[in-house]
């Protein structure tokens, strides 16, 4: 059974090269 929350990923979770930098 699939996590409600597993299927929508957080922005802050996603590859941001803005963070990232």
């Amino acid at each position: 059974m699939p996590n409600p929350g597993a299927r929508e990923v957080p922005v802050w979770c996603k590859p941001q090269p803005k963070l990232a930098g």
